[in-house]
């Protein structure tokens, strides 16, 4: 993760672009850890809930919420 003001050249975008092709998991998992940050962000807790349901009923056993 990066502060939302660090730009990506272009070069940076295919290379993570082509991690997350290789690593669908790994790609699937930083979604879901942006969208996070992007709720703590604008410090809205309404979209919280749904982000909960979601990270619980996705198969990425790092974000399975116990």
């Amino acid at each position: 993760m990066s502060p939302p003001e660090v730009q990506l050249d272009e070069e940076e975008h295919l290379r993570l672009k082509h991690v997350g092709e290789q690593y669908p998991k790994l790609d699937a998992s930083a979604g879901h850890v942006r969208s996070f940050a992007q709720i703590l962000t604008q410090r809205d807790d309404c979209p919280l809930d749904g982000w909960i349901h979601e990270a619980r009923n996705v198969n990425l056993l790092a974000l399975q919420l116990h």
